[in-house]
C-alpha cells in the first residue's frame, strides 16, 4: 500500500465515530480496518413548498354561526357577572383566611392556658371583684354620710319671724324666709296650686306657707314696737 492509502484507513481502536458513518466493512489479512466515506452535506431549499394534506368536510359537519339574540347576550352578561362576583368572593375568603391564620399563628402562645396562668387569672378576677365591692361600699358610705348631713342641716334650720304684707310675690317671700323659691313652688304644687316665681299671693296663703316651713308670722306693728 501507498502512504496515501494508509492515511485513508482508520483502525477500530482509534475510531470514535458512529455506526452511521461506516459505509463498508473490509477484512484485511493482518489488522481489522474499515473504510470511512465522507458525509454529504444536505442542502434544504427554503423556497421549496411543503404540500399539506387537504381535509374535506361533509356538509353536515360544517357548523353555521349562530346569531345571538338579546336574551342570549343578557344571559351571557349575567353569567359573566356571577362568575366575577364568585371569583372576588373566593379571593376575599382566601385573604381573610390567610389573615386569620397569620393572626392566630402570631398569638398562638397567648392562647395556651397553663395551670399557673389559670391561677393567676383567678387571683386577678378575685382582686377585681374585691376592688369593685370596696368601691361600692365606699360610695354607699358617702351617700349615707351625705344624707345624714342633709338631715342635720334640716334639723339645724333656724326659725325666723316673718312679717307678711297683704300681697307678696313668691320670690320675695322666699327671700324673707331664707328659703329657695323652687321649694315654695314645689310645696304649692303638691297642694294642687300652680304658681310661678313672680306670682303674687295674698296674706292668708303667705302665712300658711310661712307656718308650713317652720317660721313664725308677725305683724308689721309688732316688729316696729320691738
Amino acid at each position: 500500500m501507498d502512504v496515501k492509502d494508509k492515511k485513508k484507513k482508520l483502525t477500530l481502536k482509534n475510531f470514535s465515530g458512529g455506526a452511521a458513518a461506516i459505509s463498508s466493512y473490509a477484512k484485511g489479512s493482518g489488522n481489522k480496518s474499515v473504510l470511512v466515506e465522507k458525509k454529504k452535506n444536505r442542502s434544504i431549499d427554503i423556497n421549496q413548498s411543503v404540500e399539506k394534506p387537504k381535509i374535506s368536510l361533509a356538509p353536515e359537519d360544517i357548523v353555521k354561526a349562530k346569531t345571538l339574540t338579546k336574551e342570549d347576550t343578557a344571559k351571557a352578561q349575567k353569567s359573566a357577572q356571577e362568575w366575577a362576583r364568585k371569583k372576588i368572593q373566593e379571593e376575599l375568603e382566601i385573604d381573610n383566611s390567610k389573615k386569620l391564620i397569620k393572626k392566630t399563628h402570631g398569638k398562638k402562645r397567648e392562647y395556651k392556658l397553663t395551670l399557673s396562668k389559670a391561677l393567676t387569672d383567678a387571683d386577678e378576677d378575685e382582686k377585681t371583684r374585691s376592688l369593685a365591692s370596696f368601691k361600692r361600699a365606699r360610695e354607699k358610705e358617702k351617700k349615707l354620710v351625705q344624707e345624714n348631713d342633709d338631715s342635720a342641716v334640716e334639723v339645724k334650720k333656724v326659725s325666723r319671724e316673718i312679717s307678711v304684707p297683704n300681697l307678696i310675690t313668691i320670690q320675695e317671700l322666699a327671700n324673707r324666709m331664707a328659703e329657695k323659691a323652687s321649694a315654695i313652688i314645689k310645696f304649692l304644687f303638691e297642694k294642687n296650686v300652680k304658681v310661678t316665681i313672680n306670682h303674687t299671693i295674698d296674706r292668708d296663703t303667705a302665712e300658711y306657707i310661712v307656718g308650713s316651713f317652720g317660721h313664725k308670722v308677725v305683724k308689721d306693728n309688732q316688729i316696729d314696737d320691738e
